[in-house]
Order: structure tokens, then C-alpha cells, then sequence
């Protein structure tokens, strides 16, 4: 049996050269808003601007703060506040035992208590402490709700078995929210100057480097003239990709300008598609 060549299948390779990249770009360029983006300027564009950094980065904190909350957070610390100025009556330990949580290489101590109402309810409570405050049997002041005496604590002890510092663990996933926010808010503006940015060109004016880094890059300060007309006065942005302010270096020797797309809201957000090539 022969092949016929008249239905053989044709492969078409996927224009990978600079030539066609540039191509790529072009025809976006040129593109009405909202432009269609080519899949590889998109993912271009994408790892420019670290997504990836700033989701693992939420993902991280986010787990770990979980982990820590779960552990350490002092989950009745709201008790603790509602006996700040509670009435005071004589109790005893029943039993004092440590526990697997250690504080400042302190362990910190379990302890069952019982108090005796006016009215000769016998009520039972639990406390902890950092470092071993009483022994079983020992006597104890308790401070309790009458309104609500399961609500109880023996004085000078606490009702979680963390500290009420601990509650800064939250700041860890609270660090989290705000890492996938700011990186939420970076996608969003990325995207809008790929399908909605206005293309103009600007003359590179200055290239200078800060002290600051981000991602182990010296961030560097740009001073950019916009070269359409009623673009006003020079525009200072940041850029810390090694891509972008090698680009900029280049112009700003050569004299050329650069290709940039803006948002006419904020003009100092900008895109240098050309780096994305």
C-alpha cells in the first residue's frame, strides 16, 4: 500500500524566531481596543511582572498562618476580657498538669480548678499558665461572670492556653490576603494596558539606580517624555526587570525612544512591550 501525497498532512512550524515575535507584537499593536493578545506575549508579559513570586509568595504565608492560628492563637481571649473586673471567690486547684506548649522555653501549665457559688453551686474551670504557678490542692482566688460562672478563670492565669500576644499570628495571614491582593491588583493593571493601553512612543531621559531591590534586582528610576502631543511634562517611573532596564539603557544611549502603552487615567502606569519579545 503507497501514501498518497496528495492527503499527506503538512506540518506548519510555530513561528519562534525574533522576526516573527516581533511580527506578534506588531499586529497587536496595531490592534482597536481591547486587543487580542498573542499567547506568547501574554506569558511574556506574565513572568515580567512575578506573578509567580507574589502567588507562592500568598500561598506560603497563607499556609503558614493557618498552621501557626491554628496551634496558637488564644481562642478564648475574649473570656479573659469579659473577667477583667469580675468579683473575686476563693477556689482550689483539682489538678495541674504541663502541657506540650512551650513559651519563651517556658512549659506552659494545665490547670483544673473548682470554686463554690454563694448559693452552693460547685462550678468547674480550666486555666493556663506559663511556668507552674500551683500545685493540686492548691487555695486559688477565681474571678467569674454571675450572669454566666462557667465563665471563670483563676486570677492571674488565662483562659487559652496561649497568651494574648499570640494573637499576632494573624498578621501572617493578613500578610497573605494583602500579597494575593497586590498581586490580584498588578494582574488587572497588566492586562488593562495589554488590550486598553494607548501606544505612543518616549524619549528614555534617564536611567538611574535606587538602593532598593526587589526579586535580588536593583529597582531603578526612569525619567520618561512621552513623545505624543499634550503628553505635558516628563513621567518618572520604576522598573527593577533586568529585560526593561537593559532596554532603557539601550535607549537612552542610542537616543531612539521606546514603545510604551499607558493608561491616559494614570500615565505613570506603563508597559514596554518591545522587552516582552
Amino acid at each position: 500500500m503507497t501514501k498518497d501525497p496528495a492527503v499527506s498532512v503538512r506540518r506548519v512550524p510555530i513561528p519562534t524566531d525574533l522576526s516573527s515575535r516581533h511580527e506578534l507584537l506588531a499586529g497587536m499593536l496595531i490592534q482597536a481596543p481591547p486587543r487580542q493578545v498573542p499567547p506568547g506575549i501574554q506569558r511574556a508579559a506574565n513572568r515580567e511582572n512575578s506573578f509567580w513570586f507574589i502567588g507562592l509568595g500568598a500561598v506560603m504565608f497563607g499556609g503558614l498562618g493557618l498552621i501557626l492560628a491554628w496551634f496558637f492563637f488564644p481562642w478564648k481571649f475574649y473570656q479573659d476580657w469579659q473577667l477583667r473586673d469580675a468579683p473575686l471567690v476563693p477556689g482550689h486547684v483539682l489538678s495541674a498538669h504541663q502541657t506540650n506548649v512551650r513559651i519563651n522555653k517556658q512549659r506552659v501549665y494545665r490547670y483544673e480548678f473548682e470554686f463554690v457559688l454563694p448559693a452552693a453551686d460547685r462550678i468547674q474551670g480550666t486555666s493556663f499558665t506559663t511556668g507552674r504557678q500551683w500545685d493540686q490542692g492548691s487555695a486559688v482566688e477565681v474571678r467569674y461572670r454571675p450572669e454566666n460562672p462557667a465563665v471563670c478563670c483563676i486570677a492571674g492565669a488565662r483562659s487559652s492556653e496561649s497568651p494574648g500576644g499570640s494573637a499576632l499570628v494573624l498578621l501572617v495571614p493578613v500578610g497573605a490576603i494583602v500579597l494575593a491582593g497586590l498581586g490580584i491588583r498588578t494582574r488587572r493593571r497588566l492586562q488593562f494596558l495589554l488590550e486598553y493601553g494607548q501606544v505612543t512612543k518616549a524619549r528614555v531621559l534617564s536611567v538611574e539606580e535606587l538602593a532598593i531591590r526587589v526579586n535580588q534586582q536593583r529597582v531603578c528610576r526612569i525619567l520618561l517624555q512621552r513623545l505624543d502631543p499634550g503628553a505635558g511634562g516628563p513621567i518618572t517611573v520604576r522598573k527593577h526587570q533586568p529585560t526593561q532596564v537593559a532596554l532603557l539603557r539601550e535607549r537612552l544611549a542610542s537616543g531612539q525612544p521606546v514603545i510604551v502603552l499607558y493608561d491616559p487615567a494614570h500615565p505613570e502606569r506603563m508597559l514596554l512591550p518591545e522587552a516582552l519579545v
